[in-house]
């Protein structure tokens, strides 16, 4: 099957919401997200709430996890797109060059909310050798359901919760 069927039939797929996992969030991956804060905590403001992006999964699951952690527990659990030019069902090849329209990784400042040509959404600073160029490159949070050119989208009814919670400088960060 070529590339461009496969992604259609993987659009199709997860338009209609088949396939999504509910597995929980990887622990290790907290604990090393725990460090990442800790470490980062005098540029955040929004200490409460840390995002960890699992890029590890397939896009047919459930790999966006916004961790409370006041509460010590995960908040929101949800699918999130890499870019296509990143891969198909996993993101293998990333990019920090503008123009690239590939995905990137590392940890993240969350920005400030606007409103956007796809709806609500939040730009990102990137903290990380691999991400300097996110702001530059527009790469933000927004709607959508499918493959991006870079950003992270998540569905539309978990977007908005999504930015309210997150934005204004809390650490986002993103595993591959």
């Amino acid at each position: 099957m070529n590339k461009a069927l496969l992604a259609l039939l993987l659009m199709v797929i997860i338009s209609l919401g088949w396939l999504s996992v509910g597995a929980p969030l990887d622990p290790v991956l907290l604990r090393k997200a725990k460090q990442e804060h800790r470490r980062n905590r005098g540029k955040l403001r929004n200490v409460r709430y840390l995002t960890i992006i699992d890029y590890r999964r397939s896009i047919l699951e459930d790999r966006l996890y916004v961790y409370d952690l006041q509460k010590q527990e995960t908040v929101i659990q949800s699918r999130v797109s890499h870019a296509f030019r990143s891969g198909i069902l996993y993101p293998t090849a990333f990019s920090n060059a503008e123009g690239s329209e590939q995905s990137c990784y590392g940890s993240f400042l969350s920005g400030e909310a606007y409103q956007g040509k796809f709806g609500y959404s939040m730009r990102i600073d990137g903290l990380s050798p691999t991400n300097t160029q996110a702001r530059k490159r527009s790469v933000v949070f927004h709607p959508g359901r499918t493959f991006s050119a870079a950003c992270y989208m998540t569905e539309p009814e978990v977007n908005e919760r999504l930015i309210n919670l997150i934005k204004g400088k809390s650490l986002i960060v993103v595993y591959k």
